[in-house]
């Protein structure tokens, strides 16, 4: 037996190219591209031209573009495949030490019982890094089982 989806919600649109069943569909009607937004999967397939069902939320079988896990973020690769977001790093900042340094003619601190003004030079701060991230990309839905790539797949659309 094939995997079964559940939806309350289809809509019907032209197919902008010959499109295949269970694959993300984009906002134009066109298989969606890599990390775009998606209307949703389509559940069969049409010509170019053609009214395209596309079910729009639920649990739905998409084709998986690579292995995925369950419980992953899923979003589109470039031919509308699901595949594994990248999650999200962000690196700390660094920040150089400052510069410390006594105004000219100042007297040197000899006691630690002294409270002497001083003035420090601000330090260089270089920004963090982001790297991979599911942003950019935009979660389509989550995997309900884990699949591989070529696999019907059932996620969670959201």
């Amino acid at each position: 037996m094939g995997k079964t989806y559940i939806t309350n919600l289809v809509c019907s649109v032209d197919a902008a190219s010959d499109t295949a069943s269970n694959l993300f569909i984009g906002l134009d009607g066109a298989v969606c591209g890599a990390g775009k937004a998606a209307l949703g999967v389509s559940i069969d397939s049409a010509k170019a031209g053609e009214g395209l069902p596309v079910a729009m939320n639920g649990i739905l079988v998409v084709k998986a573009g690579g292995s995925i896990t369950a419980g992953d973020a899923v979003v589109s690769d470039a031919n509308g495949k699901a595949v594994s977001g990248t999650a999200l790093t962000v690196a700390a900042p660094t920040v150089a030490a400052p510069t410390v340094a006594l105004a000219a003619g100042a007297v040197a601190v000899t006691s630690d019982a002294a409270t002497p003004t001083v003035n420090v030079t601000a330090g260089e701060v270089t920004a963090g890094e982001v790297s991979g991230g599911v942003l950019p990309q935009v979660v389509l839905g989550y995997a309900l089982e884990s699949a591989s790539e070529g696999d019907l797949l059932k996620i969670r659309l959201v």
